[in-house]
């Protein structure tokens, strides 16, 4: 009976240490999305204001807690916005909102995509460690498409010169010289 006990335990051992070594240590997890208002279309016009929503969360199943170092925020023209001016700690389950406009300029579309689309880029960059001492950090990059529409109006006459009296013909060509089309002309 001993031998068995023995063996058993044994075998039992063998078992958990494999679990151990082939089960990874877990890692610290941080979350970050963008949003823009408004969402849906997210499409603007040169001279439109955007209004960002940038949310920071320390997922409920993470053990640790996590200090962020940097938060960091690229805008469309490429100027950089610190968001932190302390480090921000976020427990467990923890979230930090930050919400900030901007108005869009000519100088920041840039063409992105196959289809060669305009558009202004927002980026988010954040950093720092957790209570287990592993870096942590989440990027999170959001386009917002800029559409240019325009219009050109030409009217023309089917006589040079008019009498007072005669009938004239007018002709109205309408192109659309903008990025996108045109809908109830």
């Amino acid at each position: 009976m001993k031998t068995f006990l023995s063996s058993q335990l044994s075998r039992w051992l063998s078992v958990a240490v494999a679990l151990l070594v082939v089960m990874p240590a877990s890692s610290s997890m941080i979350r970050a999305q963008k949003e823009v208002t408004p969402q849906t279309p997210n499409v603007y016009h040169v001279g439109d204001t955007i209004t960002y929503t940038l949310t920071i969360v320390n997922p409920t199943g993470n053990l640790a807690v996590n200090t962020l170092t940097n938060i960091e925020d690229t805008l469309p023209d490429g100027s950089k916005v610190k968001l932190n001016s302390a480090d921000l700690v976020l427990v467990p389950g923890g979230t930090k909102t930050y919400t900030y406009t901007y108005v869009v300029t000519s100088n920041d579309v840039r063409t992105a995509g196959c289809n060669s689309s305009k558009v202004a880029v927002n980026k988010l960059n954040l950093s720092g460690y957790d209570s287990n001492c592993d870096s942590v950090s989440a990027f999170v990059e959001k386009k917002s498409l800029i559409i240019h529409p325009a219009i050109h109006l030409e009217k023309s006459v089917d006589q040079p010169v008019i009498q007072l009296g005669e009938s004239v013909t007018y002709t109205y060509e309408v192109t659309n010289t903008g990025d996108t089309p045109l809908h109830n002309l």
